[in-house]
């Protein structure tokens, strides 16, 4: 996956549990980075009740635009939309299915790698 030249931060959190380890997204978002990537994001960001940067994750349209800013930054898709009312998929989620399909055993086989 292609980042654009910037690395995925380092965090002092812990990974999350519920995400895949070589998920980009473990550890949470850097908003202030994605909102430089993508600064339609930045009125969608707030401080939460307990002091962290956050968006407000009811508003479908800033979910939308956080996942625009994913794509972008870290996986190169620049022109991403869907139309408005849509149901919007998590990129983090998406992401660990492809990480858990790529653990299945036998996908680092050379046959597989000729017809999967």
């Amino acid at each position: 996956m292609n980042q654009k030249n910037n690395p995925v931060p380092i965090s002092t959190k812990p990974a999350r549990k519920d995400l895949h380890p070589r998920n980009l997204h473990n550890q949470g978002y850097d908003l202030p980075a994605l909102v430089e990537t993508h600064p339609a994001l930045a009125p969608h960001v707030k401080t939460n009740p307990h002091g962290n940067l956050s968006i407000d994750f009811a508003d479908p349209l800033a979910v939308k635009t956080l996942n625009a800013a994913l794509l972008n930054r870290y996986y190169n898709i620049v022109a991403w939309d869907i139309p408005d009312g849509a149901l919007c998929p998590p990129i983090p989620g998406r992401a660990d299915y492809i990480h858990y399909i790529a653990d299945l055993p036998g996908l680092d086989q050379p046959s597989c790698r000729q017809y999967c």
